[in-house]
């Protein structure tokens, strides 16, 4: 038995348009600054919470406290909220992505569980507006880990709590750069979900375009566990 953990800005859910738009401006009007960097992959803790302490830090040689993240994620909730009233289809599914983890939930051969950098609250929220019935998933996010890795390390362990045992091998499918430091440092096997990784391979490892195709989608996850 298989452990399958996703991501889900990116992966599963094609939200990362938004996010670049609108996690930059409320955490700018937050702090009341004008820009912050979103390349995501350039901070050490490419989470909510850890972003705004990198750029608290930054801007203001200051730590950033819980009053402060409480704001911000108010400020963000309140922007996405607002945007997908307005625009109920702003969201959507990665093509397949929600057939793709019905098959991984029905399969014998592969058990899966889901983390994300974002807070617990908006991944609920793009989750819904994409159309996931994510009531029983082991879903781990930034408001009880606020370091990916450490969610992506909690995801294991519920998982083998919840399924009784260890697994044969671990597989992470993610977006970005950071998905694969972090797959790569916890030991895990990875598949890009992407243009970079379909196109570029620039990180050495293989990678889908979406889900439609269920079959490729599993043959390239069965090649990356052979690998190991």
């Amino acid at each position: 038995m298989n452990l399958i953990q996703l991501d889900i800005d990116g992966t599963l859910v094609d939200s990362m348009a938004l996010e670049n738009e609108l996690y930059p401006k409320a955490v700018c009007e937050t702090l009341g600054i004008k820009e912050i960097k979103t390349d995501w992959s350039t901070y050490t803790n490419p989470t909510d919470s850890g972003i705004l302490r990198e750029v608290m830090r930054a801007e203001f040689s200051q730590l950033c406290h819980p009053e402060h993240v409480e704001k911000c994620k108010e400020s963000f909730l309140k922007l996405l909220g607002s945007h997908i009233e307005k625009n109920p289809r702003a969201l959507s599914p990665i093509p397949g992505a929600i057939e793709f983890v019905e098959y991984l939930a029905s399969h014998k051969q592969y058990k899966f569980a889901v983390n994300t950098g974002a807070w617990r609250e908006s991944a609920e929220l793009k989750l819904t507006a994409a159309g996931f019935d994510f009531s029983d998933w082991i879903l781990y996010t930034c408001s009880e880990h606020e370091y990916k890795k450490e969610a992506m390390k909690a995801s294991y362990m519920a998982a083998r709590q919840e399924y009784g045992g260890d697994f044969e091998n671990t597989l992470y499918i993610g977006d970005s750069r950071s998905d694969l430091r972090f797959a790569n440092e916890l030991d895990y096997e990875f598949l890009g979900r992407g243009e970079d990784y379909m196109n570029t391979n620039i990180w050495g490892v293989e990678g889908i375009k979406d889900f439609i195709d269920i079959r490729l989608v599993e043959g390239r996850i069965n090649r990356a566990l052979q690998a190991t």
